[in-house]
């Protein structure tokens, strides 16, 4: 399957630009201490997924990965079951920072799972979001999935829906 991987240590600006990815792993990963800038061109509705039963997240985040979502497009992503669609696949992702500053974003965590946040078993995650039009779904919309915790969630502007399965639409 196709995968973008951002290694160890590095740091990467990526325009999204109606792309559709599909993988039984996650199709865009944050290894450990790397940085994304994830740019969503405007006009662009962008679909990615992972499918299977494997944990894993839509865009993986790992121990101390910051991810950061800005611009105008739409993204649309979807975690398999354990893994959240943005964040954490199942017992990964301690650390990991995502901010999210602009953008029309739609996620859908897998089973267990948030749509934005953590994965089965996953530890300190710190969310921010400034802005965008967010709609996000799972076991939690936004923060931990099942056996999750030590979330920090900070939200400052945006036009946001988050629905939680059996958990919080925001929190854990």
């Amino acid at each position: 399957s196709d995968r973008i991987i951002v290694e160890n240590g590095a740091t990467a600006t990526l325009h999204l630009q109606g792309v559709e990815m599909l993988g039984s792993e996650a199709p865009i990963s944050l290894d450990y201490n790397s940085n994304l800038t994830l740019v969503l061109d405007d006009y662009y509705r962008n679909n990615i997924k992972t499918i299977g039963e494997l944990g894993s997240a839509a865009i993986e985040t790992q121990s101390s990965s910051e991810l950061v979502i800005r611009g105008t497009g739409e993204l649309n992503a979807t975690g398999s079951e354990g893994g959240a669609a943005i964040g954490a696949s199942e017992m990964e992702g301690g650390h990991a920072t995502i901010k999210i500053e602009d953008g029309v974003i739609n996620a859908q965590g897998g089973a267990d799972a948030a749509g934005v946040g953590g994965g089965v078993d996953s530890r300190y995650m710190s969310i921010e979001i400034f802005g965008g039009e967010i709609r996000a779904e799972g076991q939690t919309g936004i923060g931990d999935g099942t056996h999750s915790r030590d979330t920090r969630i900070t939200i400052t502007g945006g036009d946001i829906v988050a629905n939680g399965g059996s958990g919080a639409g925001i929190g854990g």
